[in-house]
């Protein structure tokens, strides 16, 4: 998180609100969503 420049308490918290939402077993391409170097991601859990 740190790499990409995010907070990583945010980021933290930002998982684990939305990974319950996906299910027991989420898709590899669904989990793509939450990586840190995705846009959604960075915009939400900046600064």
């Amino acid at each position: 998180a740190k790499a990409n420049g995010i907070n990583l308490r945010k980021y933290l918290i930002y998982l684990f609100k939305q990974l319950p939402k996906l299910g027991a077993f989420p898709k590899e391409c669904q989990l793509e969503a939450y990586l840190p170097w995705t846009k959604y991601v960075q915009q939400s859990c900046t600064d």
